[in-house]
């Protein structure tokens, strides 16, 4: 351990050595967190609500009717992978028919 702060020191003291010799003024970076969430998160939440709002669309032309067949389609095919031990295909199946 102690080794490895010596080599650690010394290397700053190089850094130091440079920058003094470059007139190199060192500064540590200033962000608000929020900005680098929104860096991760914005695109995945924008594709997320992209696909709300086109699930939320295809519910509304199929009616009610429509819709109740959808679900039981989707629990049957749902089932029938469970039933074949196939979990993995019936985890997409269910997040397929429900909006993220």
């Amino acid at each position: 351990m102690t080794r490895a702060l010596q080599e650690t020191e010394r290397r700053r003291e190089i850094q130091r050595s440079f920058n003094q010799e470059h007139g190199i003024e060192p500064r540590g970076v200033q962000k608000k967190i929020k900005e680098l969430i929104d860096g991760v998160y914005h695109d995945e939440d924008q594709a997320r609500r992209m696909k709300v709002v086109e699930a939320s669309a295809e519910i509304e032309q199929l009616g009610e009717k429509g819709l109740a067949r959808e679900i039981k389609r989707l629990e049957k095919q749902m089932l029938e992978h469970a039933r074949n031990l196939e979990f993995e295909q019936a985890a997409r199946v269910r997040s397929a028919g429900q909006p993220a």
